[in-house]
């Protein structure tokens, strides 16, 4: 099948899996799923310690090394798939183990020992002229998360409901517990039906996120809840929020002589492939000719955006409209920040931008350093 019914081998040959991740967005998933998996390796760690005492450290200390490299992004496919050998090993010699809970480690470190290296946002990326770096998430990597996942919730939801069957307490079935079980077998064989077909991959993806969230009913420590409910990141497709695009591009003026300024432009820069934006410093010429001096007197140093319909937007009125528009999981990020108050967020953006010049040294050009290929992004 072609078009809004492409099954998963067809969309891994056109190209298309997959294609809408940016560095920027798989870094965020990555720092979320680090800071889970090393949260949950510290507090496992001190468990253990107690009971056992030092002798347990070594081995933990290791995997506690290990994911902050990951969280940091550096040498994130060595640190990974060292992650991933520690897992391997404690699947084949404990006695018992989750298969849903292994996926929801193990997948992830697959996909970052998979992914290409040094994207947006990481250690790797330091010092780097383009933001982008031509960083590109290979299809058939995604295809492969998707149909690992899909077989095993069927593992996961076959066994469950084999277990039920087997159940002789009548009573039970009336119990809580039942019900996260018929949730999860649920969910398991709606995701192995749903996932092949591009047009129900999302309700396949909601079906992951129930079934993620019915599993916590059963360990409800937060560290391994959030590194459960981390596992559906990473099968998230961008390309569902795409980019709001609009007849021209928008403005996004700053602060020249700003460092973090100058980050929040590589990052739109390296998130937008849609030419979404052209970039001005505030001290430039372009501002005078779109905005009025009155305008312009109550501006902020810092950022502000001019939209499609000439409104300007400024403080945390003007970072959120930018992730809006660059879409995908940046899309959540503003829905989630526009759940704050404005004056709550006005006053983190104020507080940030109070200490801005202390905490990143100004930089010596007004304009970051950019490829040719991004040189008309700025305008006088």
């Amino acid at each position: 099948m072609r078009g809004g019914g492409g099954t998963l081998a067809e969309m891994t040959n056109d190209g298309k899996l997959g294609s809408a991740w940016t560095g920027g967005q798989w870094s965020f998933v990555r720092v979320v799923f680090a800071a889970a998996f090393l949260a949950g390796t510290i507090v496992s760690t001190a468990v253990l310690v107690r009971e056992f005492g030092l002798k347990t450290v070594p081995p933990f200390a290791v995997q506690i090394v290990a994911a902050g490299l990951v969280l940091v992004g550096a040498w994130t496919r060595f640190a990974a798939l060292l992650l991933l050998g520690f897992r391997a090993t404690r699947a084949l010699t404990a006695d018992f183990i989750d298969p849903g809970f292994e996926l929801a480690v193990g997948l992830p470190l697959l996909l970052l020992v998979l992914a290409p290296p040094a994207p947006f946002g990481s250690f790797e990326a330091r010092g780097r002229v383009d933001p982008d770096g031509g960083w590109r998430l290979p299809p058939w990597s995604v295809a492969l998360a998707w149909i690992a996942t899909g077989l095993t919730g069927l593992v996961v939801s076959f066994g469950a409901f084999w277990t039920m069957r087997r159940s002789e307490s009548p009573a039970s079935s009336a119990s809580a517990s039942s019900a996260a079980v018929v949730v999860l077998i649920v969910a398991g064989f709606a995701f192995a039906a749903l996932a092949p077909f591009r047009t129900t991959r999302r309700y396949a993806w909601c079906a992951l996120w129930l079934g993620q969230v019915g599993s916590c009913f059963f360990d409800t420590r937060p560290d391994f809840m959030a590194i459960r409910l981390a596992l559906p990141l990473f099968l998230f497709d961008p390309a569902w929020l795409p980019p709001r695009r609009t007849p021209a591009p928008e403005l996004v003026f700053f602060d020249g002589h700003c460092g973090l300024c100058h980050r929040l432009v590589r990052f739109v820069l390296g998130e937008d492939r849609e030419r979404l934006f052209l970039f001005s410093t505030l001290q430039g010429e372009k501002i005078k000719t779109v905005l009025d001096e009155a305008t312009r007197a109550r501006l902020p140093d810092s950022v502000v955006v001019q939209d499609s319909q000439r409104r300007v937007r400024v403080k945390s009125a003007a970072v959120v409209h930018v992730y809006d528009r660059l879409g995908g999981i940046w899309r959540v990020v503003a829905l989630l920040l526009r759940a704050i108050p404005t004056a709550l967020r006005d006053l983190g953006y104020e507080s940030i931008a109070a200490v801005r010049y202390r905490l990143f040294p100004r930089p010596a050009e007004s304009c970051p350093l950019m490829p040719p290929r991004l040189k008309d992004r700025f305008v006088a």
